[in-house]
C-alpha cells in the first residue's frame, strides 16, 4: 500500500466515505481480542496503529451513526461492540463491500464467504468518455432526485432495515428501487424522470475474500423507462465505469481543484440511488448481517443487501440533512412491496 504522502482519496469533500457493516454473532469475541486482531491487521495493510478507541462499547445504532461520520482517523476500521452484535466501519478508500467480509472474517475469527460473482468479464467504460458523458448529462438532463423526507435535518446519516425472506438478483433490487422512489415521489407530488441509478461491483467477486479497495460500478440511466428483461440485460452488460476519484498518487494543486470541483457539481453529478449487493453469504455462527453502503450526489441514497439462511437482509441509507429514519423506512416498505412482485432466487 502507498504511504499517506504518496497517495490521496479524491471525492466528495461533504461525505464521509466509510461503509459499515453490522453482524450479529452467537459467539463475539471480546473487546481486547478485536483489538489485538484489529493491531495485527494494521501492521499487515501497512495501516498507522490504531488508537485506544478504536473499538468501541455502545448501543448498536447510536455506534453504526458514530462510525460512519468518523472523519480523519488514524486507521481506516474502527469497530463497535454491543453484546452480541459488531459493527465494523471501514473508509472506502482503503475497503470496499467485499472487503467488509474479509474483516468481519478475520476480525471475529470465523469463516466467512460470499457468492457474490462480481463486476466478471466486462469491459472498462473509458475514463475521459464517461466523464465527459457525466458533465453533459449534469449540464442538459441531471438525474433524478429523491423528495427529501427530513423535516429536521441532523448532521449523521440516517438508516433503515428490513429483512425479507428469499435471495434477490442486483436487478430485482435496481427495478424494485427506482420503482420504489417514483411511488414515493408521486406520493408527494414530485415527478420523477432519469432514474439513474449506480451498481457497485467487486471486480474479483467473494470467491477470494480479502480486504482492500478492488470496487468498480455501473451506472444505469432511465431505469424507469426499462422494462424487467432491459434491467436485468443492463445489469449484466453495462461497461464497468472508472472515474477520476479514488486512491491515486497525490498531487495536491490538482487534487484540490477537483475536491472543489466535485463540492460544486455534487447536488447535480451522483445518481439518484447506488445499489450495492454482497451476495449470498455463508458465515459460521453468524445470525444476521447487515450492509450499509455510501453514496455522493444529490440524493445521496443508498442501498446495501446481503443474503444469509434463506433471507436478504435491505438497508436504506442517506444524509440526515436530507432524509429521517422515517422516510427511508417508508421507501424500504414500498421497495419491498415491488420485490413482491418480483421471484426471488
Amino acid at each position: 500500500m502507498s504511504s499517506p504522502s504518496e497517495q490521496s482519496w479524491v471525492a466528495d469533500p461533504s461525505v464521509a466515505w466509510n461503509i459499515v457493516l453490522t453482524a450479529r454473532l452467537a459467539t463475539p469475541p471480546s473487546r481486547s481480542e478485536l483489538a489485538l486482531a484489529l493491531a495485527g491487521l494494521a501492521q499487515e495493510q501497512g495501516w498507522p496503529e490504531p488508537t485506544e478507541d478504536a473499538v468501541r462499547v455502545g448501543e448498536v445504532e447510536a455506534l453504526r451513526a458514530r462510525l460512519a461520520a468518523d472523519v480523519d482517523v488514524a486507521c481506516p476500521v474502527s469497530i463497535g461492540i454491543d453484546g452480541s452484535a459488531l459493527v465494523l466501519s471501514a473508509h472506502h478508500s482503503q475497503v470496499d463491500g467485499v472487503g467488509l467480509l474479509a474483516l468481519l472474517r478475520d476480525l471475529a475469527g470465523i469463516p466467512v464467504s460470499s457468492w457474490a460473482r462480481g463486476a466478471g468479464e466486462r469491459p472498462d467504460a473509458p475514463a475521459l468518455r464517461s466523464l465527459v458523458s457525466r458533465l453533459a448529462e449534469v449540464a442538459v438532463a441531471p438525474p433524478a432526485r429523491v423528495y427529501e423526507s427530513a423535516t429536521t435535518p441532523v448532521a449523521q446519516d440516517v438508516f433503515a432495515a428490513r429483512s425479507v425472506a428469499g435471495g434477490w438478483r442486483t436487478a430485482d433490487l435496481v427495478e424494485a428501487g427506482a420503482a420504489a422512489l417514483g411511488r414515493w415521489n408521486a406520493s408527494h407530488g414530485s415527478r420523477t424522470r432519469r432514474i439513474a441509478v449506480a451498481v457497485g461491483v467487486s471486480r474479483t467477486g467473494g470467491a477470494d475474500l480479502a480486504v482492500g479497495e478492488n470496487s468498480g460500478w455501473l451506472r444505469i440511466r432511465n431505469v424507469e423507462r426499462l422494462t424487467r428483461p432491459e434491467v436485468s440485460q443492463a445489469v449484466s452488460s453495462a461497461p464497468l465505469v472508472t472515474t477520476p476519484t479514488g486512491v491515486r498518487r497525490s498531487r495536491p494543486v490538482r487534487d484540490r481543484l477537483v475536491s472543489a470541483g466535485l463540492r460544486v457539481m455534487a447536488p447535480r453529478l451522483g445518481s439518484t440511488l447506488l445499489v450495492s449487493h454482497l451476495g449470498r453469504v455463508e458465515a459460521t455462527g453468524v445470525e444476521d448481517v447487515a450492509f450499509f453502503p455510501v453514496t455522493g450526489g444529490g440524493s445521496g441514497l443508498a442501498l446495501g443487501a446481503v443474503s444469509l439462511s434463506g433471507r436478504t437482509l435491505l438497508t436504506l441509507r442517506a444524509r440526515g440533512a436530507q432524509h429521517s429514519n422515517e422516510g427511508l423506512q417508508t421507501m424500504l416498505e414500498t421497495l419491498v412491496e415491488e420485490l413482491g412482485s418480483s421471484r426471488g432466487d
